[in-house]
């Protein structure tokens, strides 16, 4: 996660750009070209050996000849001496090099010129973009270092995409529809800058409204989740993933997808399936203000043109609201008509614009009602601007959002513009508009997700993670990849997940007498030698009430075995206590370790036929209640679980636990590489896992490390007093934003300036949002808390810190409630970071402090900094050298 120089491909002051021979019609030319025709304001060099003019302009034979260090190096250039022009271009304090040569498996294999380039790059600190990059636009800067011949206009959206070709197309369709772009560029092989880095640069420049992203490939999933989820607390992120039908539509594929759209959503971000999609769903969002929930009222002056809604609406997963009996009656008097159709309001062909205005404010103000879709055809003599008008005012005045679809020559004239005003989005055909709803019902959703920050350190339950571990360690000592039933257990139960006692039995006549040990009536499985999943076998019988049934059932599931295989290996068997839960439901539920993303959970419908069914659903760990619930909420099953024909309902919130127990399990012990729960019985008396494997391997990785996201550290919190009064140090949540905010409320003037070097009056949701949805991977900040006069929990302090991409040097800020100024507050936070710090290996610790803010200056001195005058007048530099 590096921003370091960056400003050099995105903002270059000078381009210098390197080609071959006579380069008049080749990738250089087109460069300077295109630098020259966008009016760049800075100098352009073009340099090639057996040139004397590029696009009219003086070339230069070689680097050595440079009458510049230029801040960015175009090079189109042959990759195989390209270390050596890097390094000395570094050297002479370019920091920026865009390489066009190449393709995007350049990378690939022994004699790959990659790690040279690094190599070359690395002393110099110059960032690399490509190689086989489309290279970069940003045409408020005047700047086109791109091989684009359609020139990209200028705007606030950044589009960044992996592949050069469809960079091509996108400017083409961007060029036809009028959109106009902050950034523009494709990133080609991502030798050094990848879709982080992009991510992280983008997310914090103030002429981007969203980024658009198209990507091929997800690498270096941690440092994507947290760019990504840094970039989104921002501005809206959209993503086209390509591939959704890689691996032939087989489970594999199907479960990789699901991988990428668990993190996307999980990231705060927005998927769409196509390139007119990621156009469509920006300009909606910018549009619409935030609305919670998925409950979708149609009103439509004909029923044809509300009725495809409805469907277009229940494919994309939506949920057509159920209106309230007042509302109902409302309608009735309006139409003169019950309406039975859910979410469908038939406003009748004769509807005029006071009809359409009533109706839709009496849906608008239904509290069953999230947001309406208003259809407008041009039936009869009603005036479509007049029925714009009427829309436009009553969603104004209901302060909820709304969209509508106007059918006919209407659409694009004088009525879109009217319902533009009152922040309605207008859209060609019934599906058009659903698709659009559906993407901000989503989008909203993603953002939920985003601030849900579930602890490294389970709440509710303690396991036993020791345990559990040495559990898994004996097997790995065994050089066993897969564990015993017993342990299994054993593992379960540190995590108190409950499990039907399950024996191993070898023969037919150890089944037998387990059975009996048990007590009958028991359930018999018969187990093969096969690896993986597929060891479990699929032979089962339930209901043995005697060792002779046992023995003689045992004997078949071999006999039926030889007979599809005759050399095939017999295990043995699973012998286990018949369970009686009719009304139960069968759930699985598992865990697995994705190559890329890490650990992932899946839950969806259970038993036998669960892989013919396929209904799952992916989470990325850690979780919480809540998260689980959204996971459970995302299957066909979690219907099921509500209760139906005379069924009590499941105790949804056991399956929640069990989830973030596996998640628990997976983050704690990074050798257990998968779990399968299948069945996970759950009814009214909550959950039992009946059958459960598990498999392991060697891993290096610490607890923790493994994860996509990092979870919240709950190791670092403290407890302690002050002035007696107990208090708790631990690190910001996103719950915590009212305590923040009542905090900055009992802050002085004289305070606000010295901590923020300004005068503010008034903090926005947006900069309390910055202030408490942070990365744990990137940043961190302590707040001191501790209840109020009446029990209420109080914000008293906060210090933070923010450390660069190689993890070398931090920033801190501190700030403490007026009134508890020398009470030891300011310490206490301070000693805090210096000590997370040192336990984050940084070597340098660095603040800034008004000069008249002498409390301040005292202690940092206190506590070991030293303190200097700073090129900033007015303005003291204080720095802690911790000892690395």
């Amino acid at each position: 996660m590096s921003v370091r120089n960056m400003e050099s491909l995105f903002q270059p002051k000078s381009v210098a750009v390197f080609g071959t021979g006579n380069d008049s019609d080749g990738l250089a030319a087109r460069v300077v070209y295109n630098l020259r025709a966008c009016g760049f304001p800075g100098p352009v060099i073009p340099i090639s050996a057996g040139a004397s003019a590029v696009a009219s302009a003086i070339v230069y034979p070689d680097s050595a000849h440079l009458p510049l260090a230029p801040d960015l190096a175009v090079l189109c250039t042959p990759l195989e001496g390209m270390p050596a022009l890097i390094d000395d271009l570094g050297r002479r304090g370019t920091r920026g090099v865009i390489i066009l040569s190449g393709d995007r498996e350049t990378g690939c294999g022994a004699a790959s010129p990659i790690p040279a380039l690094l190599e070359a790059a690395r002393p110099h600190l110059v960032r690399i973009l490509g190689p086989a990059s489309f290279g970069v636009m940003a045409p408020h800067l005047g700047m086109n270092a791109s091989v684009a011949r359609t020139p990209a206009a200028t705007g606030k959206i950044a589009f960044v995409t992996q592949s050069r070709a469809l960079a091509s197309a996108a400017l083409r369709h961007a060029a036809d529809e009028g959109i106009g772009f902050s950034y523009f560029l494709s990133l080609g092989g991502s030798a050094d800058v990848d879709l982080g880095d992009v991510l992280d640069y983008l997310g914090g420049d103030a002429t981007t409204r969203a980024v658009l992203i198209h990507a091929e490939t997800i690498d270096h999933a941690r440092k994507l989740m947290s760019s990504a989820r840094a970039a989104a607390r921002n501005k809206p992120v959209l993503v086209v993933k390509a591939g959704r039908g890689a691996g032939g539509g087989s489970d594999e594929g199907r479960l990789s997808d699901l991988i990428v759209d668990a993190a996307i959503r999980r990231a705060g971000m927005l998927r769409v399936g196509t390139l007119s999609e990621l156009f469509d769903a920006v300009e909606t969002l910018a549009f619409v203000q935030r609305f919670r929930g998925d409950r979708v009222a149609v009103l439509a002056n004909g029923k044809g043109p509300g009725l495809l809604a409805i469907d277009a609406l229940e494919r994309s997963g939506g949920v057509p609201a159920t209106l309230s009996a007042k509302t109902r009656a409302v309608l009735r008097d309006a139409t003169g008509c019950d309406h039975a159709d859910p979410g469908l309001v038939d406003l009748l062909g004769d509807a005029d614009a006071d009809r359409y205005g009533e109706v839709l404010t009496a849906v608008l103000g239904d509290q069953g009602v999230d947001t309406a879709l208003v259809i407008h055809a041009p039936l009869d003599d009603a005036n479509g601007e007049d029925v714009a008008e009427r829309v436009a005012r009553s969603v104004k005045e209901s302060h909820k959002a709304a969209f509508a679809c106007w059918l006919g020559r209407d659409r694009a004239g004088p009525t879109r513009k009217i319902l533009a005003g009152a922040n309605i989005p207008t859209y060609d055909s019934p599906e058009d508009a659903i698709r659009a709803v559906t993407h901000v019902t989503n989008y909203w959703k993603n953002q939920e997700t985003l601030i849900q920050t579930p602890s490294s350190v389970a709440d509710g339950f303690v396991p036993d993670t020791e345990h559990a571990g040495t559990v898994v360690r004996g097997a790995l000592a065994q050089g066993r990849d897969r564990l015993t039933i017993r342990e299994v257990t054993q593992v379960f139960r540190s995590y108190a997940i409950p499990m039907v006692d399950t024996l191993t039995a070898k023969t037919p006549e150890d089944a037998a007498r387990l059975g009996e040990a048990l007590g009958f009536p028991i359930a018999l499985k018969f187990l093969s030698g096969a690896a993986g999943p597929a060891a479990d076998g699929g032979d089962v019988a339930a209901d043995l009430g005697s060792a002779d049934e046992v023995r003689h059932a045992a004997e078949a599931m071999v006999r039926r075995q030889r007979d599809l295989n005759p050399h095939a290996e017999v295990e043995g068997f699973h012998v286990r206590e018949m369970v009686r839960r009719p009304d139960a439901i069968e759930l699985s539920a598992g865990a697995f370790t994705d190559p890329v993303f890490g650990p992932v959970i899946q839950f969806g419908h259970g038993g036998a036929e669960a892989d013919l069914i396929a209904d799952w659903a992916i989470a990325l760990p850690p979780l919480n209640m809540a998260l689980a619930a959204e996971l459970i909420g995302r299957t066909r099953v979690a219907r099921l679980l509500g209760g139906f024909h005379g069924r009590e309902p499941a105790y949804v919130a056991d399956v929640q636990l069990t989830l973030v127990k596996l998640a628990y399990l997976m983050a704690d012990i990074p050798a257990v590489r998968r779990v399968d729960i299948n069945p996970l019985l759950a009814d009214s008396r909550g959950v039992l896992a009946i059958s459960a494997s598990m498999w392991v391997a060697q891993t290096d990785g610490a607890s923790g490390s493994h994860l996509a996201i990092k979870p919240y550290p709950k190791e670092l919190e403290e407890r302690l007093a002050l002035s007696g009064r107990p208090i708790v140090l631990r690190p910001i949540r996103p719950e915590d934003e009212p305590e923040h905010r009542h905090l900055l409320e009992r802050i002085t003037p004289d305070d606000i300036r010295f901590r923020f070097f300004t005068q503010i009056r008034q903090f926005a949701h947006s900069d309390l949002a910055r202030f408490t949805q942070i990365d744990y991977d990137r940043e961190m900040a302590f707040i001191a808390s501790a209840p109020g006069d009446l029990g209420q929990r109080e914000t008293l302090g906060v210090v933070r810190l923010i450390t660069d991409a190689n993890n070398d040097v931090g920033e801190f800020a501190i700030l403490v409630r007026s009134d508890l100024k020398g009470k030891g507050l300011g310490r206490i936070l301070m000693e805090k970071i210096i000590r997370y710090a040192r336990r984050r290996g940084l070597a340098e610790l660095r603040g800034q402090v008004l000069s008249d803010n002498l409390a301040m200056r005292g202690l940092a001195e206190r506590v070991g900094f030293k303190v200097k005058a700073s090129a900033d007048p007015g303005v003291m530099d204080v720095s802690l050298h911790l000892g690395r």
